[in-house]
């Protein structure tokens, strides 16, 4: 009985040369770590290197987002997130108006001002200040399922098929026996404010909530003029007319609810975005 015998004969494969990740990289803007495998599984050779990364799923995502991330975000959304001990503000743009109303825009949204709002719940009350947070900070927040807000933002970007950019974060933690927050939120997120109040009696909490939603929506809808109080925050804030009652400003505003509930009520801290700022 003849016997056959094949011989396989495996060729050694060439490492991924610094050189030739640096030029990969440049050519595609795509991550060091997916260049390093193409040269890898082509023999450290550019050009088949280029031509695996074609046909490869995951570089074929990682080049339709470095073609998107170039292109302007003029639009986009801001959401807020309330839990009884702390908020969160969270806004992302994109390029148009269009996907900034889409549902899976929004739940992104909404689910990072969410996440923002956990993470704060975590932290112990020692300021009546929000926190801002820059991209960089906003993209390490955790989200529900232990991603990041930077990788979950990411990877809406192929689906949608627009420039989707993370660009900031704010939120607080308060002791709700003497802090209460208001907020408000207009036109699908456009423009958005927080409002700290403090106060050292709080049987009248819902009063006190009402009146820090009110100056809330005041802020968004007149935004407070910083160089005509001498960059005093608070006191733009006080001589802030109320678009509803043209009679009076906050400051009238909350003297009328002082008398109301025998509280001191102070404005602590204010937050003003609009989606534009970028």
């Amino acid at each position: 009985m003849m016997m056959m015998m094949q011989v396989f004969v495996r060729r050694l494969a060439t490492k991924a040369s610094m050189g030739n990740i640096k030029e990969l990289r440049k050519v595609t803007q795509l991550p060091m770590k997916l260049c390093k495998q193409a040269l890898d599984e082509s023999s450290d050779d550019v050009d088949n290197a280029i031509e695996w990364l074609k046909n490869n799923e995951e570089a074929r995502a990682q080049l339709a987002k470095s073609k998107l991330s170039s292109r302007h975000v003029g639009e986009g959304r801001i959401s807020l997130f309330s839990t009884p001990s702390s908020v969160g503000m969270v806004q992302v743009n994109c390029e148009t108006d269009f996907v900034a109303r889409n549902d899976t825009f929004v739940n992104l949204t909404d689910s990072l001002a969410k996440a923002c709002a956990n993470l704060f719940s975590t932290k112990t009350p020692t300021t009546t200040s929000f926190t801002q947070m820059d991209a960089d900070a906003t993209g390490q927040i955790e989200t529900e399922d232990k991603s990041t807000a930077a990788s979950v933002t990411a990877s809406i970007m192929t689906s949608i098929g627009e420039n989707v950019k993370l660009t900031r974060s704010c939120g607080i933690a308060f002791n709700p026996a003497e802090c209460v927050i208001g907020s408000y939120v207009h036109n699908n997120g456009a423009f958005a404010s927080l409002v700290c109040l403090k106060s050292d009696n709080m049987e009248s909490a819902d009063k006190i909530q009402q009146l820090a939603d009110i100056i809330a929506k005041n802020i968004v809808a007149i935004e407070p003029n910083l160089k005509e109080h001498n960059d005093d925050p608070i006191a733009a804030v006080m001589k802030l007319d109320l678009v509803f009652e043209p009679s009076k400003n906050v400051e009238k505003k909350i003297m009328g609810v002082k008398y109301q509930t025998g509280a001191n009520i102070t404005v602590e801290s204010w937050v003003r975005w609009a989606k534009t700022e970028i």
